[in-house]
């Protein structure tokens, strides 16, 4: 319309005049044409209309013709259902498109192949600009060309693999070009290129310094070696999986990074060509992948390390040999490595750096050259702020490669005990989950400012310990603050937590025991403030630094047979055995202690402020509150001359007599007799009769 009306316009003009006006418009005509031409690629959709999958069928496309190097193709589910495949032309056929789109329904799948009966390079041209290749989730386009040389398919700009999308490289034919034009932007982390190259001839791949989503290597039914070079990284954006009968070996002298899981069914060789002090390495970035298979995972002389980067945390399901004294396995500062009951072992190192973390499933964490630790290599270097997540069933052990000081110690076992190999200083966290913890004299576990995190206990506390995870064993508590703070410390099955509340700054260190039975020193007694004092358990505090006097607080259990009666419970004192000037005596430390509890579960808590520590129980002010000996027995009888009274013990624990006291209100005492046990301690039953009882 616009050229008819400008020849209109000149019709009545001169000759010389119309031919200048003639070349104007044909130059106008050839801008026209040109924008026209370039407007016009026209999109081939499939509508698999010759129902035979082949490309070169005119009727299998909308608008019926064969694509041409003008068009571009789309193949989706729009016209036609379900899952198809296209076979691009056999023979020496070379087809030229502008693009290629393959789009499916969710949940289906299409295929593009260039076939094995395809024997020309290139079997397809994509010459357009932007994403000239582009498989949309569930396509897949497989190059299986039969060509004797050259690359097969050709994209001029942009091989774009979305997430669940796959290319099939299964041909001999190069894969350089085609590598180079992958596109990694969001959304093809985990598209997948495979190699599935037949033959049995070694197979070169383009590795160095290049990008993939996934890369997988397969071998069909058979076996494959493929084999890479280089000098620059290669960066695996997903997973990488080595599939039975294939061996990939890498000689690159560069690292190799993975941002997901490691699957090696077949054999995984890092040899790299030269040996350096700097890359060399295969390195995870993953935030939760596995590094994982049955396969054989090989590294020579010249491979530095495997290492976890910072922030990343991987499950280690298979075996790590580590053959080589300069071969490395490094958890960076803030990674994390559950190990799954699988070893890393061999004659190299293994290096934790600080805030890395170790989930041990193993009977032993670390230990050079031993079958049952997580980590068996020669060497072991862990910073001492370091995090161990201890988490299987049954006995677990430190190892004697564990640091002697670590950051936070986490117990979640579902059964079983953790037992130190040595002394361990835990100077930030310890979470007491499930699992009781094994502390002797010569492996000593220490807490240094340390806090706890645990369940609520039986004591209506939380982050203090309890019942299902303490320390069985001797502790050792270091505190600079001031204020108030638990120590999980038990024996047994019993959990005999001790809390303290320290007044002044300045470091103090206290090391403390519970012991269920009673204590070899049951006397003297200062008789001015104690009556009487627990045969049934005590505490021994060494008190090793002080900054000064602390208010301590003793806790009781069933097994303490504390009296049911509040009332009793008011004379409950902490008795403490020491040298108060006058020789090693118990007293009773607080006139006025704060009860707090009940019959079964509850803490004592002192008045008054002590410095020196030695040997603490449970006591009483005065008769009323029914602390009781050890395994004791005892009857009454009626009888016609008055009451016989019959006790038994299996253990006198230096008892210097027994004193039988008589009330008619059940408040106000009066002592009857006295009942000495005898010089030997080799009677065990007593006996008594009232012959003038109250009626």
């Amino acid at each position: 319309m616009v050229l008819s009306t400008f020849l209109r316009g000149y019709v009545h003009t001169n000759l010389p005049e119309m031919r200048i006006k003639s070349d104007v418009m044909r130059k106008l005509c050839f801008v026209l044409l040109l924008t026209l031409s370039l407007k016009s690629n026209a999109q081939k959709k499939w509508d698999g209309g010759a129902s035979n999958n082949q490309w070169n069928s005119a009727e299998n496309w909308f608008p019926d013709g064969v694509p041409g190097s003008t068009d571009d193709v789309l193949l989706d589910n729009s016209l036609t259902s379900g899952n198809y495949t296209v076979y691009l032309p056999a023979g020496a056929v070379t087809s030229y498109i502008q693009s290629l789109l393959i789009s499916p329904e969710s949940g289906m799948q299409i295929i593009c192949e260039i076939p094995q009966s395809n024997n020309i390079a290139p079997a397809l041209v994509i010459t357009g600009n932007g994403n000239a290749l582009e498989l949309k989730a569930g396509a897949i386009f497989k190059n299986s060309s039969g060509a004797s040389s050259g690359d097969a398919l050709i994209v001029d700009n942009g091989f774009r693999i979305e997430n669940g999308a796959r290319y099939i490289h299964h041909t001999a034919r190069g894969n350089a070009t085609l590598i180079d034009q992958l596109v990694n932007d969001a959304g093809t982390e985990a598209g997948t290129f495979e190699f599935d190259v037949p033959g049995a001839a070694g197979y070169t791949v383009s590795l160095t310094g290049n990008t993939f989503g996934n890369l997988v290597f397969s071998a069909g039914s058979g076996s494959k070696s493929y084999n890479g070079s280089g000098v620059s990284t290669l960066h695996i954006r997903g997973d990488l999986v080595i599939n039975s009968g294939v061996t990939l070996t890498s000689s690159m002298t560069a690292d190799i990074v993975i941002d997901n899981n490691l699957d090696v069914k077949g054999n995984f060789q890092l040899h790299p060509v030269s040996p350096g002090s700097s890359n060399r390495s295969l390195q995870f970035n993953g935030s939760d992948f596995n590094i994982s298979g049955s396969g054989n995972i090989s590294l020579n002389s010249s491979f530095n390390k495997i290492m976890l980067n910072t922030g990343s945390a991987g499950h280690l399901n298979r075996p790590i040999l580590l053959a080589n004294n300069t071969n490395i396995f490094q958890l960076k500062s803030g990674a994390t490595l559950y190990c799954s009951n699988y070893p890393i072992s061999g004659n190299g190192v293994f290096i934790m750096e600080a805030d890395a973390e170790l989930f041990v499933d193993s009977k032993t964490a670390l230990q050079p050259f031993s079958p049952d630790a997580a980590i068996s290599t020669a060497v072991i270097s862990i910073s001492d702020q370091t995090v161990f997540h201890f988490t299987s069933n049954g006995q677990q052990n430190t190892g004697t490669g564990f640091p002697s000081a670590i950051k936070k110690l986490i117990v979640e076992k579902p059964s079983g005990n953790l037992v130190p190999n040595k002394s361990l200083r835990i100077t930030g966290n310890i979470s007491l989950q499930n699992g009781i913890i094994y502390s002797s004299p010569e492996s000593l576990l220490i807490l240094s400012d340390c806090s706890i995190t645990s369940p609520e206990n039986q004591y209506g506390f939380t982050n203090q310990g309890w019942e299902n995870s303490f320390i069985n064993g001797p502790v050792k508590s270091e505190k600079t603050n001031s204020g108030e703070f638990a120590v999980p410390v038990g024996k047994e099955n019993y959990y005999a937590p001790v809390r303290f509340n320290k007044i002044q700054t300045g470091l103090s260190s206290y090391t403390i025991s519970y012991f269920p039975s009673a204590c070899s020193q049951l006397s003297p007694l200062n008789s001015a403030t104690l009556h009487h004092i627990s045969t049934q358990e005590f505490w021994q505090i060494q008190t090793n630094q002080s900054s000064g006097a602390v208010y301590i607080s003793l806790s009781w259990r069933p097994h303490s047979l504390v009296s049911a009666e509040p009332a009793e419970r008011i004379s409950l004192r902490i008795a403490c055995y020491a040298n108060q000037g006058n020789g090693n005596r118990w007293s009773s430390v607080g006139n006025a202690p704060q009860v707090m509890g009940n019959q079964e579960y509850g803490f004592l808590i002192s008045d008054q402020p002590a410095e020196q520590f030695s040997f603490l129980t449970l006591g009483s002010a005065n008769a009323f509150n029914s602390l009781p000996f050890r395994a004791i027995s005892f009857k009454t009888n009626a009888a016609k001359n008055g009451i016989d009274l019959n006790w038994e013990v299996d253990d006198l624990h230096e008892i210097l007599d027994f004193v039988i006291e008589k009330s008619e209100n059940e408040k106000d005492f009066r002592v009857m007799n006295h009942i000495w046990p005898g010089i030997d301690n080799s009677q065990r039953k007593f006996y008594f009769t009232d012959h003038n009882p109250f009626t």
